[in-house]
């Protein structure tokens, strides 16, 4: 009952803010609409949240114009939504354009960047298009290995995501390597009994069992 009178309130302030001066926009009615969208978000309500993200890009294109690195943030929540309703075409496309303008911002290998390269190659796997999300995540690797160290357990998730689209199209002698020192890098840092540790051995064994499977005289008679 709260979350809807919050919400309701947060509509009839939201018209309020429309007559406003502008810069209490960002200062009030932005903030409100992007915890109105969390919210809705979080209850599943997705349509309510694509609207109220869709408005508040609408006011941050006013305030910066179309392509100012600020508008990224919300570029990705938007995508986010999209992901949520399996609308991966849309998805890419707002966060290609998030992750140009943070590569105009700060640069193509700078830590802001990472998440974006996650999202962007998450997708591009979900649509199938693994050529298109393997460089993605090579740069993603990079940007861990500089940033933390070759013996991170961030590192060995970005190793872990890339060993998985080497798997998806069937390239095992790629695969394997990356997926054995992600399970070494985590197993060292973390230790044997770790969650990660345990996700990582399923993962290297899994693609082993698959390797072994498509290269059985079985298989290959086929």
């Amino acid at each position: 009952m709260a979350h809807l009178i919050l919400l309701l309130l947060g509509a009839a302030l939201l018209f309020a803010g429309l007559l406003v001066i502008p810069y209490l926009q960002e200062a009030l009615l932005l903030p409100l609409i992007d915890g109105m969208a969390r919210l809705s978000q979080k209850r599943g309500w997705l349509g309510k949240a694509l609207s109220l993200r869709q408005k508040a890009l609408a006011l941050r294109e006013k305030k910066y114009g179309k392509s100012h690195y600020r508008l990224a943030k919300t570029l990705t929540e938007l995508g986010d939504i999209y992901s949520a309703k399996h609308q991966h075409q849309r998805a890419a496309a707002l966060y290609q354009r998030a992750l140009a303008m943070l590569e105009k911002k700060f640069g193509e290998t700078h830590p802001e960047t990472l998440d974006l390269l996650n999202r962007m190659a998450g997708t591009y796997c979900a649509l199938g298009r693994y050529s298109e999300a393997r460089p993605l995540y090579e740069r993603a690797v990079r940007i861990l290995e500089t940033q933390f160290g070759r013996h991170h357990p961030k590192l060995a998730l970005g190793l872990d995501h890339l060993a998985g689209v080497h798997q998806a199209q069937g390239q095992f002698a790629e695969a394997l390597p990356l997926y054995k020192r992600a399970l070494e890098i985590t197993q060292a840092a973390l230790g044997y009994g770790h969650e990660q540790s345990q996700a990582l051995a399923e993962h290297y064994a899994l693609c082993l069992q698959t390797m072994a499977s498509a290269t059985s005289p079985l298989q290959r008679s086929r």
